[in-house]
């Protein structure tokens, strides 16, 4: 979409925060007993049958009484019969209620969903045989917890920190050990890349903003090229999304030196404009910008190191909240740069900064908007066309970039940089041969596996995995919704595609995972019960405790991503956007949920296995780790140039210290014995000694990627290699 193209009122419409989050609705409307007003806890009296707790999307944390101060998500040992009081402060700002379940998920009693952070609530209650546990409904997978009933039977909840068993719905695979290639100074590594033209050479990138130098086994201590200054983050308890993201090599780097990076800025590059398509703005009250940029390595061996002031900004996207940031950065076979970007935050796809789009039945939708803007998106570009890093032309006058002709919107009145759409936050994509795989972590029930194509659309937030979505239930899929997009410009009426695999963040009571971590195809030569097979992960079953997963899948012929139908979906939509042209398709049509017995898009009942998914997958045993697991929060993998495979993980999942490690799977055998990490997973509000910054998973935690703690303010360089000093700062 060109500059000059405008938009209709509803796309430029951006969706205001609800009313109800406002101090003056939170006062009126709180017709709960105990009110306790907002910015902290100060009550005129309490009781010894009075629970407190922070809320935020890590969980429930725990502050009285004193057997349980301290935890997450702990069990409530309740009396039956005798009157309690639960009092609970938003930590976060994200959106969040306190409700009490039975041994069948259905509420009993609650409170009232509220964003504003500082706000308290309070719930009384009389304990009652039913009461299995406690939730907040839009995060029930990280926010839950068991009740017990004294005298009663109490079911066993989903949440707090139980061990989930393994074998409950991913059935054991082949067993690999990990041999550690790197460990500290790293805080929480979300990618690894080879560096082109040397052999055994990595770069390593640390989400609080640092690449480092990994060579002969060695990581160095200095880093390469520091971003930290720039970028947005420092939530309370260090949980964050936002950061260095993704790192990406030049095709040509050997003969030019370019790297590309995409990082979370606080704000945008210049105040004449977003550099990119379009007359955009930064709103004020929006949370940062996601930034693509080029910069230019200097030296090469020992003496690698980055122009610091080399950078070159390419494309900014603003983001409304600060999750669901995507960040993945790579080349393709054809030489144009891919990214992936989130649907801007918040949850469900709706509030602040979420438009409108052609699906009225839920509310928001930036990831099917594309003519408002590229969140939740797949991007590409042609880094080697536009405007020449010498131009003094103010951003939007000229392009640093291209677009290729055959990107699916170009001449449609879609925005031309968009690949594919339709996704929630696709943490972390590969390339296998011609074959693009994406990641994309799900809302509350499902994560999944896309293959993308041209023109797909992967169907966030009218579909979850193989399901339709509600945005006014997530936890509650309804029977059916549109199977397509309109078939009026800019779309095409092709059918939403479907995931090749998916998994439930909970299967019969157990947890099974909770934010997915995208991998690769191993193409290596030591493991051959994964040749040819997709191996990607989970970040944990907990978010206190490190159980992250390793899977791996089996593609069906080369995985070419078919385009399905759900059965029972309704085929008309209900509203379009206006344009002209449509995108072309590569893709064949074919039945949906084709070799399993469930109707994918059915609605929250019908769940594939494993064995029965378009690309069938397991699980992959860790020989050496306690329970033959890495137990380790696994943030992302990484390939270097020989194929071989590694797993970047943190022992604390959370962004403080020096908690990050770089893994290489290598054969059964030939691994190391793999501890449980020592150092105690920080709880939020704990004190982290203004340690840096990393990311738990990239993934979010009502699926998100976890993230980021201020602190990691340089003094800077022009250019920092490997072998020079530095000084520092809050490191």
């Amino acid at each position: 979409m060109s500059p000059d193209d405008t938009l209709d009122e509803d796309d430029r419409r951006q969706a205001e925060p609800d009313a109800r989050t406002s101090r003056r609705w939170f006062l009126a409307a709180t017709g709960l007993t105990g009110l306790a007003g907002v910015g902290g806890f100060a009550f005129a009296q309490q009781s010894s049958n009075t629970y407190e707790f922070g809320g935020e999307v890590a969980g429930w944390q725990a502050r009285s009484p004193a057997a349980i101060e301290g935890e997450t998500n702990p069990t409530l040992d309740l009396a039956a019969g005798t009157e309690y009081e639960v009092v609970w402060e938003n930590l976060d700002g994200a959106p969040h209620n306190f409700v009490i379940q039975d041994a069948d998920g259905d509420r009993i009693v609650g409170t009232e969903i509220v964003d504003e952070q500082g706000a308290t609530l309070s719930l009384t209650f009389t304990a009652t045989e039913e009461m299995a546990q406690y939730i907040c409904t839009i995060h029930p997978s990280s926010m839950v917890g068991d009740i017990q009933i004294t005298g009663g039977e109490s079911a066993t909840g989903t949440g707090g920190t139980a061990t989930p068993q393994a074998d409950r719905f991913v059935p054991e695979g082949p067993t690999v050990g990990v041999q550690r290639v790197a460990d500290g100074p790293l805080t929480s590594p979300v990618a690894i890349r080879s560096v082109p033209g040397m052999d055994g050479a990595h770069v390593v990138v640390d989400q609080p903003g640092q690449l480092y130098f990994l060579a002969d086994g060695e990581l160095q201590p200095d880093p390469l090229l520091d971003v930290g200054p720039t970028l947005a983050f420092g939530r309370e308890g260090g949980f964050d999304e936002r950061g260095l993201l993704g790192l990406a090599f030049h095709p040509e780097f050997e003969e030019n030196g370019r790297l590309f990076l995409r990082y979370s800025s606080v704000d945008p590059y210049s105040d004449d404009g977003l550099v990119g398509p379009g007359d955009r703005e930064f709103p004020d009250d929006w949370d940062h910008v996601e930034v693509l940029s080029e910069f230019r390595a200097v030296g090469t061996g020992s003496q690698l190191g980055v122009d610091a002031n080399s950078e070159r900004v390419l494309l900014e996207v603003p983001s409304p909240q600060f999750n669901h940031n995507g960040g993945a950065v790579t080349f393709g076979p054809d030489g144009y740069l891919y990214t992936t970007v989130g649907d801007g935050g918040n949850a469900n796809d709706v509030g602040l900064g979420h438009v409108a789009d052609w699906y009225d039945g839920n509310e928001g939708g930036n990831a099917q908007n594309v003519r408002a803007n590229l969140l939740g998106k797949v991007l590409r570009v042609d880094v080697d066309a536009g405007a020449s890093a010498g131009d003094d032309e103010p951003p939007g006058s000229g392009l640093p970039y291209g677009v290729p002709d055959d990107n699916p919107f170009v001449g449609t009145g879609g925005m031309d940089e968009i690949y594919a759409y339709g996704l929630h936050n696709p943490w972390r994509m590969s390339f296998d041969g011609g074959t693009l795989i994406a990641a994309d972590v799900g809302q509350d029930l499902y994560e999944e596996v896309d293959v993308i194509e041209a023109g797909g659309n992967y169907g966030w937030n009218v579909r979850e995995g193989f399901h339709c979505f509600d945005a006014a239930n997530p936890t509650e899929p309804p029977a059916e919704c549109p199977s397509s997009a309109p078939d009026a410009p800019p779309h095409d009426g092709r059918p939403l595609r479907d995931p090749v695999l998916e998994y439930p963040h909970t299967y019969d009571g157990t947890s099974v995972g909770i934010s997915i971590t995208g991998g690769y195809v191993y193409r290596g030569d030591e493991l051959s019960e994964l040749s040819g097979r997709y191996v990607f992960g989970d970040w944990s079953t907990s978010f206190a405790e490190p159980r992250g997963r390793i899977f791996v899948a089996t593609p069906d012929g080369g995985g070419s991503g078919t385009e399905t139908r759900a059965a029972t979906a309704t085929s008309a939509a209900t509203g379009t956007e206006t344009g002209a042209g449509s995108p072309s398709a590569t893709a064949t049509a074919s039945p949906a949920g084709e070799g399993g017995e469930a109707t994918p898009g059915s609605g929250g009942d019908d769940q594939l296995l494993p064995s029965d998914q378009p690309w069938p997958f397991e699980e992959v045993l860790i020989e050496g780790g306690e329970g033959q697991q890495l137990n380790r929060f696994i943030n992302a993998f990484g390939q270097d140039s020989d194929g071989n495979l590694y797993v970047l993980a943190s022992r604390t999942g959370r962004i403080t210290g020096d908690g990050g490690e770089v893994y290489r799977l290598v054969p059964a055998g030939d691994g190391d014995q793999i501890s449980q990490p020592e150092m105690e997973t920080p709880m939020p509000g704990a004190d982290d000694g203004g340690e840096g910054a990393g990311e738990s998973a990239g993934n979010e935690t009502t699926n998100e990627s976890a993230g980021t703690e201020a602190g990691n303010e340089t003094t800077a360089t022009e250019t920092i290699s490997t072998d020079q000093t530095r000084t520092t700062e809050g490191i």
